[in-house]
């Protein structure tokens, strides 16, 4: 093996091990982007209590969002109330805000590499979920703010 082809070889091994550690950065961000929506959404809804350790949260919230009928109960309840309501569109605007933000800073990175792109569409997926849920409001009452007003128009299904 030549002096040329070793050093290739070299290179090669260092790219490879910087690019999965970026990877693998990237990832966490889009775990930690999903685990801030349901974290979120389940304390608006009052289902995940105040003092509990993060392995001991992310169980009962595994358990919470697989129970359907207690999540839909309870999240039936904060559209009852009127300032409960106002509480989760805010964390669900705020949510969706931060979710494009990651998305469009990595994206784009992580789409070039086949194994990750399935990672990113259901990333993708679940953030247009969000919007759209944080459009909702919006709907029924549009907002004075003329930036959030002009989405509204091209909306699909609103």
């Amino acid at each position: 093996m030549s002096v040329r082809s070793t050093h290739n070889v070299v290179l090669e091994q260092h790219r490879r091990q910087r690019w999965s550690t970026v990877a693998q950065s990237i990832m966490f961000e889009f775990i930690k982007s999903a685990r801030m929506i349901w974290s979120g959404i389940l304390e608006v809804a009052g289902l995940v209590p105040d003092q509990m350790n993060q392995s001991d949260s992310v169980d009962a919230g595994v358990a919470i969002v697989h129970n359907t009928a207690r999540l839909t109960g309870a999240i039936r309840q904060v559209l009852g109330d009127p300032e409960r309501r106002k509480q989760l569109y805010d964390e669900v605007a705020f949510l969706a805000e931060h979710t494009d933000e990651v998305l469009g800073r990595w994206a784009g990175v992580m789409l070039n590499v086949e194994v990750y792109a399935e990672v990113v569409n259901r990333h993708v997926e679940m953030v247009g979920d969000i919007a759209w849920i944080a459009g909702l409001p919006d709907t029924s009452r549009p907002p004075k703010d003329s930036a959030r007003r002009r989405p509204l128009r091209t909306a699909p299904g609103l």
